[in-house]
């Protein structure tokens, strides 16, 4: 999931009102995660609740670089 990504820019951020524009979008983010989580959930299915093997291996790699990721999954 790319939640987490944005945590990386609102703990570095100097500017009170970009870190409060980013904490919205985090919160929004989540809200629809949230939504479509219960509705796989509804139709009989389990939601993803990670980023998958080659996701995790990129962010990795950008962490190490120090250059987070933000990636929109459908």
């Amino acid at each position: 999931m790319a939640i987490h990504s944005y945590e990386h820019y609102i703990q570095n951020i100097s500017n009170p009102a970009v870190k409060k524009t980013l904490q919205k979008i985090q919160q929004e983010h989540k809200q629809h995660f949230a939504k479509t989580a219960d509705r796989i959930q509804n139709l009989g299915g389990k939601p993803v609740e990670d980023n998958g093997f080659m996701l995790s291996i990129m962010e990795g790699m950008k962490k190490l670089k120090g250059i987070p990721i933000i990636l929109w999954r459908s």
